[in-house]
């Protein structure tokens, strides 16, 4: 997509805000997205077509600039897209290598994942064991919302995950610890309404936006 494009160049618009990381983290800087900018519009459909209820808006973009994980990403992402290419055989769910979808982080701070990445490995077990939790519909990661302080706004992510092949599953598992063989993602219920994908490697997502919006 144009949005992925435009991430996969890491381009750097002269404001941002700078975090060094702190000790032992790599660096990362946040760039805000100009609101009359192609890349906020790119966004800002996206968030729309994942369900981004037309009454609500979006008060500010930031576009996470991380070189040490974005490269891990990028190099877990073509690693998946060579096993794909493959172990595409009958029963798999296709080489869908790329998503875009939201990630709520409820209590933790948005730039401790900016920082780090989604680390699952001291996370209690959810409905599909240990794992980075990722929605399609953008209601699902509301109900995770990161509150900023200020009445009615709140922060999710706008992420890359590379899905690979997909194991999709119609009951929750919360033993699973991996999916099953020749998969790199699962695909299951969280809720009646939705569905989530779920991945066990850290190197499988990205926090490529923070996305700060108001709801009513």
């Amino acid at each position: 997509s144009d949005v992925y494009k435009r991430q996969s160049r890491l381009c750097a618009p002269t404001s941002s805000t700078v975090s060094t990381g702190g000790e032992g983290g790599p660096s990362v800087s946040l760039y805000e997205v100009d609101p009359k900018s192609l890349e906020f519009f790119d966004v800002h459909n996206c968030m729309y077509n994942m369900e981004f209820p037309t009454v609500w808006s979006i008060a500010k973009l930031e576009r996470v600039q991380n070189d040490v994980l974005y490269e891990r990403y990028v190099s877990k992402r073509r690693q998946i897209g060579r096993e794909c290419r493959v172990l595409n055989y009958t029963g798999h769910q296709g080489c869908n290598e790329h998503r875009w979808l939201a990630h709520g982080t409820r209590g933790i701070d948005p730039m401790l994942i900016a920082r780090n990445g989604f680390d699952h490995r001291y996370a209690e077990k959810g409905l599909f064991g240990r794992a980075s939790y990722f929605a399609y519909d953008v209601l699902y990661s509301h109900t995770y919302r990161h509150e900023t302080g200020v009445a009615k706004e709140a922060q999710m992510f706008l992420s890359m995950v590379t899905a690979g092949n997909v194991e999709m599953r119609d009951k929750t598992d919360k033993e699973i610890k991996h999916p099953k063989q020749g998969c790199h993602s699962v695909d299951g219920p969280l809720t009646d309404r939705f569905r989530g994908l779920m991945v066990y490697d850290l190197d499988q997502a990205y926090p490529a936006y923070l996305v700060t919006y108001k709801y009513t």
